[in-house]
């Protein structure tokens, strides 16, 4: 299984250092949240389960717990717990590229191109972004392995985005 997205990094140190108030960081970031993705990340599944089930007081808007969440369920093959928080993450940050990220990784493991496209057409009416567009491409590509289609949607992104070197290197590639 590949891995969707890479953890932020921080230090044992600095998890275990963590005050219990206050309880999001100045970027609203949800102390446990941070928490549960180090353990994650390390693989200690069940300490991240911990934290990730101390969701007391956290910013309700972020979904950043069920984001960590999902890539937790995806990384033990889990695929449909991983979609099931995936979406919940990204239905309520539909313009949160990450969150979108998150969410196609996981539908192109089932090849479910309709929810890719589903999900891209909602982050594309509220953000126009270029790493969406890129990331879109990748996952799709992967579902379907359709490289006339991924060329054709490239090239008008790239009319779309004409200084994006991502989309013009993936277009090469393409070639």
């Amino acid at each position: 299984v590949q891995t969707c997205a890479l953890p932020i990094s921080i230090k044992q140190s600095e998890v275990d250092a963590f005050p219990s108030i206050p309880n999001i960081t100045e970027y609203v970031m949800p102390i446990n949240g941070m928490q549960a993705n180090f353990y994650y990340s390390k693989k200690n599944y069940k300490k991240a389960e911990y934290y990730l089930n101390k969701k007391i007081n956290n910013n309700p808007y972020y979904f950043y717990n069920e984001y960590v969440r999902s890539r937790m369920y995806f990384s033990k093959h889990e695929i449909d717990s991983a979609i099931k928080y995936g979406e919940i993450a990204f239905k309520n940050r539909p313009a949160d590229v990450n969150m979108f990220s998150n969410l196609i990784c996981f539908y192109q493991e089932k090849k479910d191109t309709a929810s890719i496209n589903k999900a891209y057409t909602l982050t594309n009416s509220k953000v126009k972004n270029p790493k969406a567009a890129d990331n879109y491409a990748t996952y799709f590509l992967k579902a379907t392995g359709d490289t006339n289609y991924i060329r054709s949607f490239l090239d008008q992104k790239i009319v779309e985005f004409p200084n994006d070197t991502l989309l013009k290197k993936k277009r090469k590639s393409l070639n």
